[in-house]
């Protein structure tokens, strides 16, 4: 996906679009052109991250071979490119870490990220997993502690930070 960076002058702070996004947005934002700056022209560099938490092609691809399968219960997985919604067997990026970051570009990482399927991705939403573990969707699963993929015990074994 290629993006552009987009500063507004004076104000010291940029956002990164999609190009399609600022391309349709281009004659609404006419009225702006003064005080717009855009650091690169349209379509003059590609990033390589082709999903919403900036994490590059290459580190994507790794954490779906990593994870071919539901990192909670197991089951398999589709990827569903350009599908809108979530399909119950759709891989989705689960991030282990509550607190972020969140985003690639804020330094979220490899090892914050597992791929789970959109049916436990959705259920756990934004619960502890200790939480979430002794929910009626878990318990009906045999989903737990010991069940999970190695690097979510892994992460559970981390110190709990406060909240």
């Amino acid at each position: 996906m290629r993006i552009v960076q987009v500063g507004y002058a004076g104000l010291g702070f940029s956002i990164l679009l999609p190009v399609s996004t600022l391309c349709s947005l281009s004659s609404r934002m006419e009225a702006y052109r003064p005080c717009l700056q855009i650091s690169q022209p349209l379509g003059s560099f590609d990033t390589g991250m082709a999903n919403q938490w900036q994490i590059p092609s290459d580190a994507e691809k790794r954490i779906r071979q990593r994870f071919p399968v539901c990192a909670y219960c197991g089951g398999k997985m589709e990827e569903y490119p350009n599908r809108k919604g979530c399909p119950p067997d759709k891989s989705t990026f689960e991030h282990l870490n509550r607190h972020g970051p969140f985003r690639w570009s804020e330094g979220l990482n490899e090892t914050d990220v597992v791929m789970a399927c959109g049916r436990c991705n959705s259920s756990r939403g934004k619960k502890l997993l200790s939480d979430w573990f002794q929910t009626d969707y878990c318990q009906s699963r045999g989903i737990c502690e010991a069940s999970v993929a190695a690097e979510v015990k892994q992460y559970l074994r981390l110190p709990v930070s406060e909240e």
